[in-house]
């Protein structure tokens, strides 16, 4: 028995101080409310993270390579499903281990414990002593979906997160549901997932399209402008290839009628940041462009 505990204890400790290294990133405002693979909602307030094998509920704490600063956060989402990035951030984690700037960082992943993830599913409610429990209707709840949601990508040149996104993320599968016992059964149709255009924009073809209008604030990288809305959406897809992220389109007219688009990377806070995530979009990717303020737009 005393070598069955060791072993039973070695594995424990073994199993607690697993490391694993790569890139860190977070995920972009857009995903807040959303419901994570753990079927928990997602809070940017949280000090969350995902992670495609562990355990949910599993505490982990990221150490940034470069600054040696750290978090302890608690997994409660499936991805990212980009490699070389083992893990998706809060935005919270994210501003507390500085990263918000660089957008992604090189980091170690250590496993600290074995945390209780929060059961949003069957939730249990105590009968008052005396009292007879009310019997259950016969409905089946909906399990959380295990979508797998393509992870925010952050790389160090890519921009602040808001909530402007060209092309939508994947659709989430529609649950279905069975009614009362005794009655019949109506199973909705699933929804086809959508998935991202990257590169491979064809001129005809069925694209969903979801519109989000940012406020007018803080400054943006320009890297197109074009007559023609076909360019356009080619651009955007050939940016999501790259795994950019909120794209923002500025629609004016242009002289002699017709209209103008250009294209923008951002929104960044201040001229600075914007000016920095410039020149990493040329030293890191070739992609040439300008800084502009989105105000004046």
């Amino acid at each position: 028995m005393k070598i069955y505990s060791f072993l039973f204890a070695l594995c424990l400790t073994f199993g607690l101080s697993a490391q694993e290294y790569g890139r860190a990133s977070f995920y972009a405002d857009s995903f807040q409310g959303l419901k994570t693979a753990s079927g928990e909602l997602y809070s940017k307030s949280e000090m969350t993270a995902s992670h495609n094998t562990l355990p949910f509920g599993t505490m982990v704490r990221i150490t940034r390579l470069d600054t040696k600063k750290s978090v302890v956060v608690r997994i409660n989402d499936r991805g990212p499903f980009i490699k070389g990035r083992i893990t998706d951030l809060s935005r919270k984690a994210a501003e507390q281990l500085g990263i918000i700037s660089s957008g992604e960082v090189q980091v170690k992943l250590d496993v600290v414990g074995q945390g209780k993830p929060v059961s949003v599913a069957n939730k249990t409610t105590t009968t008052p002593k005396g009292a007879t429990a009310a019997k259950p209707k016969a409905t089946t709840t909906a399990q959380p979906s295990t979508t797998k949601r393509p992870a925010v990508y952050n790389d160090s040149s890519v921009p602040k997160k808001v909530t402007t996104k060209s092309v939508p993320k994947a659709v989430p599968t529609q649950a279905t549901t069975s009614t009362a016992k005794g009655s019949d059964t109506d199973a909705d149709m699933a929804i086809s997932e959508a998935k991202f255009v990257r590169g491979n924009y064809n001129k005809y073809g069925l694209y969903k399209i979801q519109l989000l209008k940012p406020e007018k604030k803080g400054f943006g990288v320009q890297v197109g402008s074009y007559s023609s809305y076909d360019n356009v959406m080619k651009q955007v897809a050939d940016l999501q290839a790259k795994w950019f992220e909120d794209i923002l389109v500025n629609i004016e007219p242009a002289e002699g009628g017709g209209s103008s688009y250009k294209v923008i990377l951002g929104q960044f806070e201040t001229e600075a940041a914007a000016e920095n995530y410039k020149k990493n979009l040329q030293r890191k990717h070739g992609v040439k462009g300008f800084v502009v303020g989105l105000e004046e737009m």
